[in-house]
This record gives C-alpha cells, structure tokens and sequence, in this order.
C-alpha cells in the first residue's frame, strides 16, 4: 500500500516580496505602483508633515484598503498612517492615497507572502524624539516567522535619514522633509533604529503576523531511513 496520509505541522513565515512608493507636494493625492506577483498582504504606511490632516481613502486597484491605525504630534508636526488589504489584486497595480486637504507627503505600498489573513497586522507601536536623538521603536511580540514596518519622518528639512542594520530600506524621499521605510526580518526581533542628522522625528513600526504557525496540512506521513525518505 503507499504511504499513509495524516494531519502534519508546517510553519509559514511572513516574506518581503515588493514595495512602491511615492511622494506628493502641496497635491491631496497620491498613486504608487506596485507590482505584486504572489502578495497575500497589502501594507500601505503615508506620513504627512501637517499633523492636522489625514488620509481620507486608501483604493488598491479600486478595491478598499482598510485604516489600521495612525501616530500624530503638534511637536514635530507629522501624522503617519497605517491602511491595509488583504488578499490583494495581483499585477502592476496601482494605489491611491486621498488626503483631507493639501498635503506634503510621502507614501509606500509593500506587499508580503505568508501573511494571517485573519490578523495580518498587531502591535502598532510609535515614538517621538528630540533634535540629538535618532528614531527607535520597539515592536513587541515579534517572532521569528513575523516581519517588522516601519516609517519616520522627520521634522528638518535639511537633515538626513540613514537605515538601521538589520533593516532593508524601502524608501527614502525627501518632498520637503526627509521621510524613509523600512523591513526587518522577524528574526531579528522587533528593534527599527535609524540614523538622523539632526530635528526632531516621529516613527511607527507594526508587526507584520505571520500565517498561523503549525497549520495543520494533510499528507502523507513519511520518515527517514537509511538516508532515504520512506513511507512512515
């Protein structure tokens, strides 16, 4: 008979797979393409130098991008938002970005595999510093199959940005203040550090959750033997 067929464990990570971004002056609103190709998650995060304004919609190839949550201060005067899809359209796509009123800002679109299509993000957590401090979050409860997002804007148009270690950056733009994103493997925890030449900044970093760990798949049960695999 062949091999027998029983429920098995397999983790399913969170993985980086695309990113687009953009920038906007003095425009309420903004379109980056995206090209996604396997994506089950769309992260979209926009800061604004005017923290009296906000994101009005968020579309993804016209389907609705769901607000996730948002960080804002009179001092740095900066708002940053979180919008989310998931199970996004797949191709060369575009985003659309409608802000309440005349905007600065900046704005990137990610996509991710691996995602809990239930839960896909948690722990949205954010910081303000001082002109002489360098933008830090710390996301809590990031494992190792998790991905951490991240956004700082600062507060000086002048100044620049410069990516932590372990992060890959994403984007960074500079419409009149500089503003950058970034990724960081779960693996590697939930610290987002970067580097500022000199302001004031706010940040936001969320943990991207990954697809339930040890879903449960059917199939056939095998072992090794001899340095074979073999039906168990």
């Amino acid at each position: 008979s062949g091999p027998r067929s029983r429920w098995r464990r397999s983790n399913v990570a969170v993985a980086y797979e695309a990113d687009g971004d953009n920038q906007i002056f003095a425009l309420s609103s903004m379109t980056i393409s995206v090209v996604t190709t396997a994506a089950d998650y769309l992260a979209v995060k926009t800061a604004m130098t005017d923290s009296t304004l906000s994101v009005s919609t968020v579309t993804h190839n016209l389907d609705t991008v769901s607000f996730v949550n948002a960080t804002e201060s009179a001092s740095p005067d900066i708002r940053i938002e979180l919008w989310e899809r998931v199970a996004p359209d797949l191709g060369t796509l575009d985003v659309v970005i409608t802000y309440s009123g005349s905007a600065v800002a900046v704005g990137g679109a990610v996509g991710f595999t691996g995602v809990h299509q239930t839960t896909p993000s948690a722990d949205f957590t954010a910081a303000t510093g001082a002109s002489g401090t360098n933008p830090s979050v710390t996301v809590p409860n990031v494992t190792a199959d998790d991905y951490v997002l991240d956004c700082v804007q600062a507060d000086n148009a002048t100044t620049t940005l410069t990516v932590g270690a372990n992060q890959t950056q994403l984007w960074n733009r500079d419409p009149f203040k500089p503003c950058a994103g970034s990724v960081q493997d779960g693996a590697d925890g939930g610290a987002m550090t970067w580097t500022i030449g000199t302001g004031a900044w706010r940040m936001a970093g969320v943990r991207i959750v990954a697809a339930a760990a040890g879903a449960a798949t059917w199939g056939p049960l095998m072992a090794l033997k001899n340095n074979r695999l073999v039906a168990a």
